[in-house]
């Protein structure tokens, strides 16, 4: 070291400067208290350097799964789209098409397949796992509407006669028809909703049985209802409000359906 007075070479033990006869020991803890710190600062500065660039991969690396989550979420309601919208769609129109013009026979073979045909597809949708409840109901009216329309629309591009209905008694009639499709795709949308509950009770069942197991051993005389228990509770009570659901839009879709043809 040197000598904070002179700036003479100094062996490190020493205490008193032997060119200017100086006391350093005082100066000489408090250099080697500051060399201490800067040393303890730089350490720091390289550890939150290294933890900087330690994040920053790992922060590119949940936006890209974020992003790849998203991408997938809207690819597979795409898919969905085309296989639950408009492929029953287009069933449906060719259907009217080979029913009504084709082999022109009695309308009641198409208010059956329009009955059928959305049942199936409505149950598919929802048999293996849940929904979005609200933007398929609304996608369930507008194939609905959807139908109708290019139904109206074949018939009037073969018979050559307005697209739109003129009365209003054939405007009651193409509403009918259009919620009769709705309503009985909700129906299968309600069935396949059943099935999926009742497949996952299977296995809430089994847990209630489990806990309920492990709470009797852990304390008999504790009375609460186990949170599988309630778990159960719920899917119960929306099973049954799905029954009563499918059983009252199958009835609305049958009456709207089939009511003008007897």
């Amino acid at each position: 070291m040197k000598c904070p007075y002179c700036v003479v070479e100094l062996n490190h033990q020493a205490l008193v400067c032997h060119q200017c006869k100086r006391d350093i020991a005082l100066p000489k803890q408090l250099m080697s208290r500051i060399h201490e710190l800067e040393e303890q600062l730089q350490a720091l500065h390289t550890h939150q350097h290294g933890q900087g660039e330690s994040a920053s991969p790992a922060i590119e690396t949940e936006t890209c799964r974020i992003a790849t989550t998203s991408h997938e979420k809207y690819r597979n309601f795409f898919f969905d789209f085309a296989k639950f919208f408009m492929l029953p769609l287009l069933l449906l129109v060719l259907a009217h098409v080979c029913i009504t013009i084709i082999y022109d026979t009695k309308i009641l073979y198409l208010r059956l397949v329009t009955l059928i045909l959305p049942i199936c597809f409505g149950y598919f949708l929802c048999h293996r796992q849940s929904r979005n409840t609200l933007v398929w109901l609304v996608c369930v009216v507008t194939l609905g509407w959807v139908a109708v329309a290019c139904m109206s629309a074949v018939t009037s591009y073969v018979d050559d006669s307005p697209i739109w209905p003129q009365t209003i008694y054939v405007w009651r009639d193409l509403i009918e028809f259009a919620a009769s499709i709705s309503f009985s795709y909700i129906t299968g949308m309600l069935l396949g909703r059943l099935s999926f509950l009742k497949s996952n009770s299977i296995m809430v069942s089994t847990s209630v049985n489990r806990q309920t197991s492990g709470s009797w051993l852990a304390d008999k005389n504790d009375e609460r209802v186990p949170s599988a228990s309630l778990q159960m509770i719920a899917k119960k009570i929306s099973e049954f409000t799905a029954t009563i659901g499918a059983i009252v839009t199958t009835i609305v879709a049958i009456y709207t359906g089939l009511k003008g043809l007897f």
